[in-house]
């Protein structure tokens, strides 16, 4: 990490401090698990986090763990009563344990440091700092779950205490895209931006979640990659994030008023950033160049809203790489990670991993 940086009904009542364990001290840092009352300083942490992303705010994780039905555990690493870095995380029972796993709609997981915990003028300390809060969290959440996989916001670029601490990290893409200057699209998007346009085509920002569904589930079924979430699911958490001012949407209709394309995305007011959370487009869409002339009137709302920086959330396919690459941002890493874990969930995973590749190949079969 470079620290110069550019409850739910489902959480359990403080615990005993992880802390307490002299092998989990370090500089007088103490973890403890937050009550259910306690979002108050979860919030006063997020609002001075280095990285402040919209899925690690109260409000989308504790309507995240209620829509999927999963338990939220929520640790804090203080000092002199000071908080420093927490984390929060959806867990589940699997094989008999608690476990965490990647959910499709959270590209970033929810992990905070606080900016005046990298205050010092000399870096060794800050570096210092960093490690010795990370280990507090890694300790934490490996004495509660038996695996784990966590992607880290770029920008949190150390991963030296995870890896120590046997955990696998491997570089995961996105691109970062600077508003405030000039775009550098490709000729392509260029051309169909204009096919699109004089086509009759329009952009809305109404927040109409039946027609951003039904796109979704039409690009779900295209692409053969699940959604993470069933409608219900969706429209309870979409519906609290815009309800907070925390989500918006643009979709592109054609010359006959038929939603083909829809993006929402996902912002924390008063943060320089927005976030790129969920797409959907219709066959029809790509007749009229709708999908890119749709990102480009997403582009224009960020500007719009004053943002500085949207950040496409994620560029890790080849075939989602290039599409996205052809918009002029500049490609960014953070980092996957995945703690050790019995033999037993590894085989599993692989088993359930080649099932998963088999039915893509069987579906893109049959589309041909």
């Amino acid at each position: 990490m470079t620290p110069t940086g550019k409850q739910t009904k489902n959480v359990e009542r403080p615990q005993k401090d992880v802390s307490e364990d002299p092998e989990n001290a370090s500089g007088g840092l103490t973890v403890r698990r937050l009550g259910a009352e306690e979002w108050s300083i979860w919030d006063k942490l997020f609002i001075c986090a280095l990285h402040v992303t919209p899925f690690a705010s109260s409000k989308y994780l504790r309507q995240l763990a209620d829509s999927l039905e999963r338990s939220l555990s929520v640790y804090i690493v203080s000092r002199g009563g000071e908080v420093l870095a927490g984390i929060a995380l959806c867990g589940r029972t699997y094989l008999g344990a608690k476990i965490v796993t990647a959910v499709p709609s959270t590209p970033y997981s929810a992990i905070l440091y606080s900016r005046s915990a990298f205050a010092s003028t000399y870096p060794a300390r800050n570096t210092s700092e960093y490690i010795a809060l990370s280990r507090s969290l890694i300790g934490a959440v490996r004495a509660e779950f038996r695996s784990l996989d966590l992607n880290l916001v770029p920008g949190v670029d150390d991963v030296r205490p995870w890896i120590w601490d046997g955990w696998r990290a491997e570089p995961t893409f996105t691109y970062l895209l600077h508003l405030k200057g000039e775009l550098r699209v490709s000729y392509s998007v260029q051309k169909n931006a204009r096919k699109c346009e004089r086509s009759g085509a329009k952009a809305s920002t109404e927040w109409d979640l039946d027609n951003c569904w039904s796109l979704l589930e039409k690009t779900s079924a295209r692409q053969g990659v699940s959604i993470g979430m069933n409608r219900a699911q969706f429209f309870a958490l979409a519906q609290t994030l815009y309800d907070s001012n925390l989500a918006w949407m643009v979709t592109v209709y054609n010359a006959e008023n038929q939603p083909v394309a829809s993006r929402v995305q996902l912002s924390v007011p008063g943060s320089n950033t927005a976030y790129d959370w969920v797409a959907g487009t219709s066959p029809a869409a790509f007749a009229i160049g709708a999908s890119p002339w749709n990102v480009l009137k997403v582009i224009e709302e960020c500007s719009n809203r004053g943002y500085a920086y949207w950040n496409m959330c994620g560029a890790n396919f080849e075939t989602i790489a290039k599409f996205k690459s052809e918009f002029g941002g500049d490609l960014v890493h953070g980092f996957s990670l995945r703690s050790p874990r019995p033999f037993i969930y590894s085989l599993v995973a692989k088993a359930r991993l080649k099932a998963s590749s088999l039915k893509q190949q069987l579906r893109k079969t049959k589309r041909k």
